[in-house]
């Protein structure tokens, strides 16, 4: 058995050189006056299980007679439950004496899988020498153990080397099993050895015909072998897909590959993909979702297992209906710089509500794309001020407060009452970060907070960046928290002070600015003696440039917390982007028998960061629409999904994040790549834990939204004040003259 864990990253559309798509273009959905639009696709039906409660993680096997087998691991006894459906609606359950079995020898279920005969085989471990063993039900329901011929694999740790993970079936009736460090296995009925195929930690890899096909993400490439030659046939290219790409067989020695952005078909001996199911009209792009291969159970017949991180499980089946449109009716474009996973939550939420609406994500810079943030947003501008834009803009990294005196953008403030009106509370301080004159223009979503980890006894010691000076060269005996240059803790200290730099009129605060500077300065040189000899490391840069983005890709990394943990440093500094931040400093608090987390201590008080900045085009066709999707995407609905791309402002789904469901009987490891000794083991937070987290999100007070080229600005004119060669007077003349050219741009 293979719980889905995966947490979900990203979303790529396919390339339309490589696919042939069967579910219409990506174009505009509205038609001229007689056309008639494109008839026909896959509609999504949600299923339900047999058992509603208790469920951990659910796995099935296809019947020949197609029918499904559904194994339930529960979370209480009986522990296990199968049960086989037609049509995942009625269900019969069945006897499994054998699972009593394996429990009296202390054996656990890792796999299962049929022969084209549906004789069930068992992949198991545990035992009093926790190993691996393969057995077959016999007819009389019972375990008979098939004796492996295992080989040993090149797991650099010896518990390891024979450990299998996963189980399929060949038409031809040999094992095949996923064994890490060695690849895919293959082994007779009997147990006997015969082939190996791929290597290291290719897992992602199912059977179909006399075909294994095995994913390569190396190369973005399906290897095909031949089960019965041991060769291998060909490859199969799937460029754009994601990592979370999941194989499947189907009939006919057919294969299917399910991704985010749908279901494609590969055609025994074929070579290109034919997608049959629009994953972006389907719970397929909902990130907060994870999901198995499709199952094919009869022709045009199919299901997808999902679950989420808190082992919520459901069974969805898709069925073709030639009377609905290709294409829902209405199309809604929503515009990012970058791919967001609260966009996507929301889109495949309000899709489930309006099957008829389409929501179009047009993403400014792809992974792959060569196109600057400049760029994007020239283009988007041009569109804007011709009356062609998209509906909605989420706005982070964008100048919000130019688009809002500019007019583009429509007032929210109705939403925002709505949205609390209906039972719902949002966070005040956070919703009401653009807002002027009783209008909200654009409402942070989300929102992360930069904080600080220190023994309880120092923490009142810390209220702000004059007062960690202070207690940095007081406590000169470690680093204040583990740095290699001047610009990690400009960095750092950026996000809690960045927000008293400039007036409201965007002149710099130049008493403010020299503040910084010095305060930065008696830390850095308080604890400069223990950088270790050519740690430092300063690049150059010039006004804004693609170094920006490394300003900001390390902003949103941490401070070493083994520095913390083992003494080498008196805090760890976080900008907390979800509860899940939080899981290696609660490891790290119960390694080291205490410490506490407070606000980030800067230049100003209780500092948050607005994220997920959502608004309306002003000049959009469908401002209803538009609406509901903003009212979705800040109802507790979207924001208690596991997106992790900041904490919710919805106060109701901040209270839900903190109860860590999901979080129960899971471990977490952590070991430090620098020195093999030091590690963190322990269970995830409790809610107790978490709701220090929580506590902390609701007492945040002053927004800061950073600009990373001048901030890349500021660390340049720095450098030789920090050297000792200028006085912070000049550095701050220096910055001022830098910066009132860029803002004046």
């Amino acid at each position: 058995m293979k719980k889905i864990t995966k947490m979900l990253l990203f979303f790529v559309l396919c390339s339309a050189a490589l696919f042939l798509i069967s579910c219409g273009s990506n174009k505009d959905s509205t038609f001229s006056m007689g056309e008639q639009p494109a008839m026909g696709r896959y509609v999504e039906k949600i299923s339900r299980y047999p058992i509603e409660e208790n469920i951990q993680a659910v796995t099935s096997v296809k019947k020949s007679d197609g029918s499904l087998d559904l194994g339930i691991f529960l979370d209480q006894s009986p522990w296990y439950a199968m049960y086989n459906t037609k049509d995942a609606i009625n269900y019969e359950r069945q006897e499994i004496p054998w699972y009593d079995e394996l429990g009296e020898m202390e054996y656990g279920i890792i796999s299962i899988a049929y022969d084209m005969e549906d004789n069930k085989y068992v992949l198991a471990s545990g035992g009093p020498e926790n190993d691996n063993k393969v057995f077959k039900i016999g007819e009389d329901n019972k375990l008979v153990e098939i004796k492996m011929e295992w080989k040993e694999s090149q797991s650099p740790v010896e518990s390891l080397k024979f450990y299998f993970e996963s189980m399929k079936v060949a038409q031809n009736g040999d094992l095949l099993l996923f064994q890490h460090w060695n690849g895919i296995m293959q082994y007779s009925p009997d147990g006997k050895f015969v082939a190996q195929y791929g290597g290291g930690n290719n897992d992602r890899f199912t059977v179909s015909g006399d075909n294994v096909f095995i994913i390569d993400e190396d190369s973005s490439q399906i290897s095909v072998y031949d089960v019965n030659t041991h060769e291998q046939q060909r490859t199969v290219s799937y460029d754009n897909m994601t990592w979370e790409a999941a194989l499947s067989g189907g009939s006919g020695g057919s294969l299917y590959l399910t991704d985010r952005s749908g279901v494609y078909r590969l055609a025994d001996g074929g070579s290109l993909w034919e997608k049959i199911i629009d994953g972006e009209l389907t719970s397929l792009s909902i990130p907060s979702l994870y999901f198995d291969g499709v199952i094919e159970t009869a022709p045009g017949e199919f299901y997808i297992l999902f679950a989420d991180s808190e082992s919520n499980n459901s069974i969805f089946k898709y069925e073709y209906d030639e009377n609905i449109s290709t294409l829902p009716g209405t199309e809604l474009v929503v515009y990012t710089l970058k791919e967001n996973n609260t966009l996507r939550q929301t889109a495949g939420e309000l899709q489930r509500k309006n099957p008829d609406i389409r929501v179009n994500i047009r993403v400014g810079i792809d992974n792959d794309s060569s196109v600057t943030k400049d760029d994007a947003v020239r283009a988007l501008n041009t569109e804007i001020f011709a009356g062609k834009g998209p509906d909605l803009i989420l706005l982070d990294g964008m100048d919000v407060e130019s688009y809002v005196s500019k007019g583009v953008l429509t007032d929210l403030a109705g939403v925002v009452k709505e949205v609390n009106e209906s039972g719902e509370k949002l966070m005040d301080s956070v919703v009401n970060t653009y807002e002027e004159d009783s209008k909200i223009f654009a409402v942070p979503s989300k929102f992360t907070v930069p904080s600080m980890w220190i023994d309880e006894e120092y923490a009142g010691s810390v209220k702000d960046l004059k007062a960690l000076a202070d207690f940095a060269m007081d406590h000169n005996d470690l680093q204040v928290f583990h740095y290699s240059s001047y610009s990690d803790l400009m960095k750092i200290f950026s996000l809690s002070s960045g927000s008293s730099w400039f007036d409201k009129d965007g002149n710099l605060d130049e008493k403010s600015m020299a503040e910084f500077l010095t305060r930065i300065k008696e830390i850095y040189d308080s604890g400069k003696k223990y950088m270790k000899a050519g740690e430092e490391r300063i690049e150059r840069g010039n006004g804004s440039s693609p170094r920006a983005q490394a300003v900001v890709d390390s902003i949103g990394n941490t401070t070493d917390i083994f520095s913390w943990v083992f003494g080498r440093a008196y805090t760890y500094c976080a900008n907390m982007i979800s509860y899940n931040s939080a899981n290696a400093p609660f490891l790290a608090v119960a390694e080291r028998s205490g410490g506490v987390t407070v606000p980030l201590p800067g230049q100003a008080e209780n500092v948050f960061i607005p994220v997920n900045i959502i608004g309306i085009n002003a000049k959009t066709a469908k401002t209803d629409i538009a609406m509901e999707f903003v009212k979705l995407m800040l109802s507790s609905s979207v924001q208690n999904a596991n997106t992790y791309d900041g904490f919710p402002v919805n106060i109701k789904s901040l209270e839900y994040g903190a109860k860590g469901r999901g979080n129960e009987n899971i471990s977490l490891a952590m070991s430090n790549d620098f020195d093999e000794g030091e590690m963190l083991w322990g269970r995830l937070p409790s809610e107790e834990e978490l709701r220090k987290v929580m506590e902390l999100c609701l007492s945040v007070k002053t927004p800061c939204v950073p600009d990373y080229t001048i901030l890349e600005m500021i660390i340049d004119e720095s450098k030789e004040y920090f050297d000792g060669g200028k006085t912070v007077e000049q550095t701050v003349s220096q910055i001022k003259e830098r910066t009132r050219l860029y803002l004046s741009e």
